[in-house]
């Protein structure tokens, strides 16, 4: 999400990789509650096409669900939180270094390329192009492309020549 430049969307913890749920939750009277919960059985049946039984989902207005969504802040201090965290620095950076200066500029174009189940994404702008690449699969993928500047990188990736090593789902843009 960071390597595009569309805006990107996170939830809380995402920049550290927590795996605390983010269930919907509300603090309404009870009878505002109930329509409330009809409404998210609703949703989930028409909008997500999913057959949710019975107290299948979290009561919205239950104060468990509230304190179900609350960080884990420990986690920011574990090992994989502390490397997710610096990822997410990694990749803020190279938004703000490389992308912002060039989304500041019309976009002329963007193409695409498949290469397998490998993905080539070139942003043409005004100011200079961006390209990502990305592999979405959980196999390694070899893309050909070239990489005419220092790229940044997300998951295991390695270069020789013109072959771009992407490991499972890992991206590259320069």
């Amino acid at each position: 999400m960071f390597l595009a430049p569309q805006i990107p969307l996170f939830f809380m913890g995402e920049e550290a990789n927590v795996r605390t749920h983010f269930p919907f939750f509300v603090d309404l009277p009870e009878q505002a509650a109930e329509a409330k919960r009809d409404e998210r059985y609703r949703q989930m049946t028409e909008l997500f096409d999913e057959d949710v039984p019975p107290q299948g989902l979290p009561d919205p207005n239950d104060p468990a669900t509230f304190e179900m969504a609350k960080l884990d802040w420990e986690h920011f201090d574990t090992e994989e939180g502390r490397a997710a965290l610096e990822r997410f620095r990694t990749l803020m950076r190279f938004r703000k270094d490389m992308l912002w200066p060039l989304a500041k500029t019309p976009c002329r174009d963007a193409r695409t390329a498949r290469q397998g189940n490998g993905i080539i994404v070139t942003w043409e702008f005004e100011a200079g192009n961006l390209t990502m690449a990305l592999n979405p699969q959980d196999v390694p993928a070899d893309l050909r492309c070239t990489i005419d500047r220092k790229p940044v990188t997300t998951g295991a990736v390695s270069v020789n020549d013109d072959v771009l090593r992407l490991g499972p789902w890992s991206a590259c843009a320069w």
